[in-house]
Parts: C-alpha cells; structure tokens; sequence
C-alpha cells in the first residue's frame, strides 16, 4: 500500500528546491498526487484577535508583517 497524496512545504528557502525534487521522485514512483503547501502571511482574522489579546507573543517578523497591513 502505497501514498495516495504527498504535501510538500514550498517557500524561497534553500531547502525548497532538494525537497520538492524528492517529494516529486516520491509520488512519481507510488503513483501519488503531489500537492505544494505555501503560506502566504498572517491571516486577518488572527490580526483581529490579537488586538483583542494583547498578551499574546508575537514573532518578530510577524509584527513586521502587521506592520506592513
């Protein structure tokens, strides 16, 4: 029994490339579906209840990213 499906996380990192190369060799020989993952940035629902929630951590680069809203 082999995968059906393989998710691949796929950003601007050096790890993408090699990992999205094994992971199209890996569902080529199982016969899977190869689905690329990416995130796109803090979701606005979650900035909204952050400012509800003043005691919860940010990241660094997420504030930054606030900051560019």
């Amino acid at each position: 029994m082999g995968y059906k499906t393989i998710l691949v996380h796929v950003d601007a990192s050096a790890h993408a490339q090699p990992a999205i190369a094994y992971a199209g060799r890996l569902a080529a020989q199982q016969g899977a579906h190869l689905v690329g993952l990416a995130g796109t940035g803090i979701n606005e629902l979650v900035y909204q209840c952050n400012a509800a929630a003043p005691g919860v951590y940010l990241q660094p680069q997420d504030l930054a990213a606030l900051r560019d809203l």
